[in-house]
């Protein structure tokens, strides 16, 4: 993360309210800044459960929105990618979160080249973890928000090369979650594969 995306998510009058003075302080944030914000989703997601929509929340949208933006712009097989990636892993764990697996899961799959192998292993093995982690596995359905016409596009793509490796990768993310997909989804892939 850049030491400036916090402003990506804070108030405009921020500096001027909350100054690091000491290379102490500053140090203390560049090293806990996953443990703050992990911090502040669970707070906000345990407060306002069952009054409101949580992720509507103005300060959670610009956390997202600072954390898709380092999935977009990093190389996928990139070590401060991957550490971004691991640190939504650890986000999931976190009630409700699993309503956020599509915005996360579009940032990944927009990302990944499909004719890597290795990428496109990496990206499946985030998305496989992240469902997991949510507990989409135990309720049985993923959200509605999750990113089904990102996976469609990206399963035309992957099904349309030569390369084996990347076609069982895909084809052993949809065998393994088959029964969490909505049904519209579930035809729309079996009529990809028969073609």
């Amino acid at each position: 993360m850049s030491p400036t995306a916090w402003r990506s998510f804070a108030p405009p009058d921020i500096e001027s309210k909350v100054v690091l003075h000491s290379s102490k302080q500053r140090t203390f944030v560049r090293r806990h800044w996953k443990a703050m914000i992990r911090f502040i989703i669970a707070s906000l997601a345990n407060y306002s459960r069952d009054t409101m929509f949580w992720s509507e929340v103005d300060a959670y949208l610009r956390i997202e929105q600072c954390l898709i933006q380092a999935i977009i712009w990093t190389p996928v097989h990139d070590e401060r990618c991957i550490e971004v990636l691991r640190f939504v892993s650890s986000l999931m764990e976190i009630s409700e979160m699993k309503h956020c697996i599509g915005s996360y899961g579009k940032a990944l799959i927009r990302n990944t080249d499909s004719m890597q192998p290795m990428q496109v292993q990496l990206c499946f093995e985030f998305l496989r973890d992240w469902i997991h982690r949510s507990g989409c596995t135990e309720d049985g359905l993923l959200p509605h928000s999750f990113c089904y016409a990102e996976l469609l596009a990206a399963a035309h793509i992957i099904l349309a090369q030569e390369d084996w490796q990347i076609i069982c990768v895909l084809l052993s993310f949809l065998l393994h979650h088959a029964s969490l997909f909505m049904e519209t989804f579930r035809v729309t892939i079996f009529e990809l594969l028969l073609k």
